[in-house]
Protein backbone atom coordinates (compact mmCIF):
# COMPACT_ATOMS: atom_id res chain seq x y z
CA UNK A 1 0.00 0.00 0.00
CA UNK A 2 2.61 1.92 0.91
CA UNK A 3 4.12 1.81 -2.77
CA UNK A 4 0.95 2.34 -4.10
CA UNK A 5 0.70 5.66 -2.27
CA UNK A 6 3.88 7.44 -2.64
CA UNK A 7 4.55 5.91 -6.31
CA UNK A 8 8.06 4.81 -4.60
CA UNK A 9 9.84 1.06 -4.44
CA UNK A 10 8.35 -0.81 -1.54
CA UNK A 11 11.67 -0.51 0.27
CA UNK A 12 12.00 2.92 0.35
CA UNK A 13 11.21 4.72 3.59
CA UNK A 14 8.53 6.83 2.51
CA UNK A 15 6.25 3.64 1.09
CA UNK A 16 7.02 1.69 4.32
CA UNK A 17 6.11 4.58 6.59
CA UNK A 18 2.59 5.35 4.38
CA UNK A 19 2.07 1.46 4.31
CA UNK A 20 2.26 1.68 8.13
CA UNK A 21 0.40 4.60 8.86
CA UNK A 22 -2.07 3.01 6.27
CA UNK A 23 -2.60 0.03 7.90
CA UNK A 24 -2.71 1.19 11.74
CA UNK A 25 -5.58 4.04 10.34
CA UNK A 26 -7.33 1.38 8.98
CA UNK A 27 -6.80 -0.91 12.22
CA UNK A 28 -7.81 1.94 14.16
CA UNK A 29 -11.11 2.81 12.18
CA UNK A 30 -12.29 -0.56 12.72
CA UNK A 31 -11.69 -1.09 16.29
CA UNK A 32 -13.79 1.92 16.80
CA UNK A 33 -16.61 0.38 14.64
CA UNK A 34 -16.46 -2.53 16.44
CA UNK A 35 -16.87 -0.88 20.22
CA UNK A 36 -19.82 0.99 18.54
CA UNK A 37 -21.23 -2.09 17.74
CA UNK A 38 -20.13 -5.11 19.76
CA UNK A 39 -18.76 -3.52 23.01
CA UNK A 40 -18.77 -5.60 25.95
CA UNK A 41 -19.09 -8.93 23.75
CA UNK A 42 -17.16 -12.06 24.61
CA UNK A 43 -13.26 -11.97 23.11
CA UNK A 44 -14.11 -14.77 20.42
CA UNK A 45 -16.95 -12.30 19.20
CA UNK A 46 -13.82 -9.88 18.60
CA UNK A 47 -11.45 -12.48 17.83
CA UNK A 48 -13.90 -13.95 14.91
CA UNK A 49 -14.59 -10.18 13.72
CA UNK A 50 -10.67 -10.15 13.02
CA UNK A 51 -11.19 -13.17 11.23
CA UNK A 52 -13.97 -11.90 8.84
CA UNK A 53 -11.26 -8.89 8.24
CA UNK A 54 -8.60 -11.79 7.49
CA UNK A 55 -11.37 -13.39 5.18
CA UNK A 56 -12.13 -10.35 2.86
CA UNK A 57 -7.99 -9.20 2.67
CA UNK A 58 -7.47 -13.24 2.06
CA UNK A 59 -10.62 -13.00 -1.18
CA UNK A 60 -9.58 -9.51 -2.21
CA UNK A 61 -5.76 -8.51 -1.68
CA UNK A 62 -3.99 -11.81 -3.69
CA UNK A 63 -5.80 -10.89 -6.66
CA UNK A 64 -5.55 -7.23 -6.33
CA UNK A 65 -2.02 -6.87 -5.35
CA UNK A 66 -0.61 -9.86 -7.35
CA UNK A 67 -0.14 -11.83 -4.32
CA UNK A 68 -0.05 -15.83 -3.29
CA UNK A 69 -2.47 -16.64 -0.72
CA UNK A 70 -0.20 -19.89 0.36
CA UNK A 71 2.58 -17.62 1.25
CA UNK A 72 3.52 -16.11 4.27
CA UNK A 73 0.72 -13.62 3.25
CA UNK A 74 -1.67 -16.04 4.73
CA UNK A 75 0.05 -17.27 8.01
CA UNK A 76 1.30 -14.06 8.84
CA UNK A 77 -2.16 -12.32 8.46
CA UNK A 78 -4.01 -14.76 10.51
CA UNK A 79 -1.55 -14.57 12.90
CA UNK A 80 -1.98 -10.88 13.15
CA UNK A 81 -5.53 -10.33 12.87
CA UNK A 82 -5.76 -13.32 15.73
CA UNK A 83 -3.40 -11.16 17.80
CA UNK A 84 -5.79 -7.86 17.11
CA UNK A 85 -8.81 -9.93 18.01
CA UNK A 86 -7.41 -10.74 21.11
CA UNK A 87 -5.98 -7.41 21.99
CA UNK A 88 -9.46 -5.64 20.56
CA UNK A 89 -11.35 -8.17 22.58
CA UNK A 90 -10.07 -7.08 25.95
CA UNK A 91 -10.53 -3.25 25.22
CA UNK A 92 -13.78 -3.71 24.43
CA UNK A 93 -14.75 -6.10 26.98
CA UNK A 94 -12.67 -3.14 29.54
CA UNK A 95 -14.83 -0.34 27.66
CA UNK A 96 -18.22 -1.78 28.07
Amino acid sequence: FGSGLTGRPTTSTAALLAGWAFHISNGLGFSVAYHFVAAGRPIRWAIGYALVLEAFMIWLYPGWLGLSAGTEFLSVGVAGHLAYGAVLGVSARRSA
